[in-house]
């Protein structure tokens, strides 16, 4: 659902987090999965997720919040999420304009200390999921990031 008067759009995501050679971590296995991991000097990959959160959301429900072992290594992190997102929409060339729709995703942890949290972003794993199921695909025009 996109609203342009109240400046907000609706998305369902799906996000995974990989933790490179988590699994050899002892530490970020600890309470795994657990439903309120607590803090310590060394955070479990658990307590980790529970970190992030989206400073543009107006409404938002956890469809899905779990650590699951991937291969012999690697921890990922995954969210799914249903939520209404707020976006300054700039309407000056309306109908021709076009939006960028944009979801902030940030962690409550610093990027140094005990616990830093550093994201490595790669523009090739952003992926549109089922675009021939938007339901305005007749009036919006979806790009690929």
């Amino acid at each position: 659902k996109i609203d342009q008067i109240e400046h907000a759009f609706s998305a369902r995501l799906f996000i995974q987090l990989i933790l490179r050679g988590g699994q050899h971590d002892a530490a970020l296995l600890e309470g795994f999965n657990e439903p309120a991991p607590e803090f310590s000097l060394r955070p479990s990959a658990t307590w980790l997720l529970h970190q992030f959160h989206f400073p543009n959301a107006l409404k938002l429900e956890f469809a899905e919040r779990k650590v699951t072992k991937m291969g012999a290594d690697d921890l990922h992190m995954i969210l799914r999420v249903d939520g209404t997102f707020l976006q300054h929409f700039q309407l000056h060339d309306f109908p021709y304009d076009s939006q960028t729709l944009q979801v902030h995703l940030s962690s409550h942890c610093a990027n140094e200390g005990v616990a830093p949290v550093r994201f490595k972003w790669s523009p090739f794993t952003v992926k549109l999921q089922r675009p021939t199921h938007f339901a305005l695909k007749d009036v919006w025009e979806l790009d690929k990031p």
